[in-house]
């Protein structure tokens, strides 16, 4: 058996010892939906963040049972205005769980006539930590607005009697797409590990195409609603493709069949981008459009990634240590990979992003 199939048992066997669980990021969903009389908010945040940063190790039961204390740290970092008026959200239903670890926490205020601008503002960062990101979707009847809120930019209007034209619709979603790269820690490590195997530009340049069109059709499909895998499988899926193409650079010399591995795990990839939309929800009337401007974005900040990286690989391929520097990139590389498979098989969380 040569050493090519040797690691594709090795890897394949690492799924096997437990049940695929994701790995949740670090990103709370507050989606407001306007309705005749008031609005209605829901806070999706995740099990683990509400442990680790709200609820000080408490265990999940406890936090179902008694939510009170979470909906008040939630409320106070959740501020929204109506036509610049603060609006004053009570609970309206007891919290309810969300399929990858997830909990719902639901709102609803009484206005005394439809705004014409919603206010949202967060300041989730405090506590989660500066990498921390808010996913905001705004619904007013038919209309969908989205933004990504940060520590640096925690506020953002929307004016709802003016629905936003579709270029900048799409320039939304292409940002999105950018962002997406430069928060996704595993994309970016998938991407370092192909392109420190010291290829040619031209053929990074095609495996980077590769991998853009295999994940371009599950992009599509998913977010068509043709195709669809559990989050949780994707994202350990994710993973094992970092150990393996990782492991490729320990183990294996010649990586000329790098652009076929590249587009099969580009298929498995385009379902991670396709959840983040499936999570702010796609705007039927500019489907594909947004799905298009998305991948436009995605493919930005891959094309940015490799331009930073690859003269400093240039660099090191004409240095006589570059075999040790290779390797000792690739071997980190790894270590986050089966850490990250480890989390997202079991449920340990060994690391906090």
């Amino acid at each position: 058996m040569n050493g090519r199939w040797q690691l594709v048992l090795a890897t394949a066997a690492l799924l096997l010892p437990g049940q695929a669980l994701a790995h949740d990021q670090t990103s709370v969903f507050l989606t407001v939906r306007l309705t005749d009389g008031g609005l209605e908010a829901e806070i999706l945040v995740a099990e683990r963040d509400l442990d680790e940063h709200f609820w000080a190790g408490a265990a999940a039961q406890t936090l179902r049972d008694d939510t009170t204390a979470v909906q008040r740290e939630l409320l106070a970092r959740t501020h929204l205005f109506a036509d610049q008026r603060r609006v004053a959200l009570e609970p309206l239903a007891r919290v309810q769980p969300r399929p990858g670890r997830r909990l719902a926490f639901r709102f609803h205020a009484a206005l005394p006539r439809p705004p014409s601008h919603v206010t949202v503002e967060t300041a989730f960062a405090q506590r989660l930590g500066p990498g921390h990101v808010v996913l905001v979707k705004i619904v007013d009847g038919t209309r969908v607005r989205q933004t990504v809120l940060v520590a640096e930019a925690p506020r953002q209007e929307f004016r709802l009697r003016d629905a936003p034209t579709l270029p900048s619709r799409l320039v939304r979603f292409a940002r999105l797409g950018i962002e997406h790269i430069f928060l996704g820690y595993d994309h970016i490590l998938f991407l370092i590990a192909l392109i420190i195997s010291g290829d040619r530009f031209l053929r990074l340049v095609q495996i980077a195409t590769a991998f853009t069109l295999a994940h371009s059709v599950t992009l599509a499909l998913a977010g068509l609603e043709l195709v669809s895998l559990p989050p949780r499988l994707v994202e350990a899926l994710i993973a094992l493709t970092i150990v393996y193409v990782a492991a490729e650079n320990l183990i294996l010399k010649d990586v000329r069949h790098r652009i076929a591995l590249t587009f099969g795990f580009g298929l498995i990839h385009g379902f991670g981008f396709a959840n983040i939309l499936g999570d702010l929800g796609l705007p039927r009337e500019a489907l594909v459009g947004s799905l298009l401007a998305f991948n436009i974005g995605v493919e930005i900040g891959q094309f940015v990634i490799l331009l930073m990286v690859f003269p400093a690989v240039v660099l090191l391929l004409r240095q006589p240590y570059r075999r040790q520097v290779t390797g000792l990139v690739s071997a980190a590389i790894l270590v986050c990979g089966l850490t990250w498979l480890l989390e997202r098989t079991t449920s340990w969380e060994l690391v906090p992003w």
